[in-house]
């Protein structure tokens, strides 16, 4: 995360490659060097210090408008090490300044047009900057009403810009999380990237029993319930244009390990039509060492009015290999009560075992009863 109070901040957007960033005087983020042939590309609001206007554009000119509209939104493509061109959020105009006047033209124009390029003027560690045309020497001035021009003069609010990302916070997560059913977490942090805290924090998709800090964005507890979930992390910033950013990213919680070599779980898991992921239930074996049997034996109840419907696998405990038990077989037979041998020896017995089952056709619903596996 950038150190705080340097709001003039820059943010990469797709379409960059890799890239440096370098300071400018007054420690100012700006774009680095790009690969050859690479445009380096921001996307990011250019504010009028101190207010909620933005410089904004139309099919023919710039102007100033309140911030948050496409229209508001600013391409950064580098020239040369001190220079810029500001094209549209499109791409296809670029800002090109005269002595007297700012307008739009195309951007396929030579990009080492001088009244095309733009450098960033800063001072010091303050929150703004002024923007010079490398033609005119000249400064963005939006102190005519509704519109922009050139000014010699500086330092006035109406030449005070200040450099936001309009593509939002970035926040970054540690990978997968996995958890037992009874046992506390520890915490579980969120690292940001181009905002300004504090932030403000919530989720959705949390399993049962776990539950994030809004002032932290930690998530903390103990898991209740075992099953697949998908978590997704939102962080607001508090800058005056308040930007927001998430993350997702999965949380298997296992239920309590079952001592010895076989386990059972019967709890219900109801399976919907077409579900994306796969709907799962969990054994977890604790107390079996060494490798699981060649001969071990899955047996699975499943209620269901159509059978051949569902697609059933099961996933070993060190996830390295899925097996297909049962694959769209069987007709109208209802329901699927059956207990599968199969050659698990490739797997440590000891884990979490899961059966996957995914409904593929339309009109019936069913449910997992009950399985079993003895190692």
């Amino acid at each position: 995360m950038k150190k705080p109070g340097k709001l003039l901040l820059l943010r990469r957007a797709a379409i960059g490659a890799a890239m440096t960033m370098a300071a400018l005087a007054g420690g100012l983020s700006a774009p680095g060097a790009a690969m050859a042939d690479i445009p380096t590309e921001y996307v990011n609001y250019l504010r009028v210090h101190g207010t909620n206007n933005c410089l904004a554009y139309d099919a023919t000119k710039a102007l100033v408008a309140k911030c948050g509209s496409k229209n508001t939104k600013w391409k950064f493509d580098k020239v040369t090490n001190g220079s810029f061109r500001l094209q549209t959020y499109d791409g296809f105009k670029c800002l090109n300044a005269s002595y007297s006047s700012i307008n739009l033209r195309d951007c396929s124009d030579s990009p080492n047009q001088p009244g095309m390029r733009w450098s960033i003027i800063g001072h010091g560690s303050r929150t703004w900057a002024e923007i010079s045309n490398y033609a005119t020497s000249d400064y963005i001035d939006a102190g005519q009403a509704g519109g922009v021009h050139m000014t010699s003069g500086r330092n006035g609010e109406v030449t005070q810009w200040e450099w936001v990302p309009a593509d939002g916070l970035e926040v970054r997560n540690s990978g997968p999380q996995a958890s037992v059913v009874g046992t506390a977490i520890p915490p579980v942090n969120h690292p940001t990237l181009d905002g300004k805290a504090p932030y403000t924090w919530s989720a959705t998709g949390l399993p049962p029993g776990l539950s994030i800090n809004a002032k932290t964005g930690a998530i903390s507890g103990t898991p209740t319930t075992a099953g697949s979930f998908t978590v997704k992390v939102v962080a607001t910033d508090s800058t005056s244009l308040p930007r927001s950013g998430s993350t997702s990213y999965s949380w298997m919680v296992s239920p309590v390990p079952t001592a010895g070599c076989s386990g059972t779980n019967d709890t219900d898991v109801a399976i919907p039509e077409f579900q994306i992921p796969p709907v799962e239930s969990y054994i977890a074996i604790q107390g079996c060492p060494g490798k699981a049997s060649a001969t071990a034996t899955v047996e699975v109840h499943i209620i269901h009015p159509r059978i051949s419907d569902l697609e059933v696998m099961l996933v070993s405990a060190d996830g390295s290999r899925t097996i297909v038990l049962h694959n769209q077989t069987g007709g109208y037979t209802e329901d699927l009560h059956k207990s599968f041998t199969e050659n698990l020896s490739f797997s440590v017995a000891d884990g979490t075992w899961r059966l996957r089952v995914r409904d593929r056709a339309s009109g019936n619903v069913g449910r997992i009863d009950r399985w079993s596996i003895r190692l």
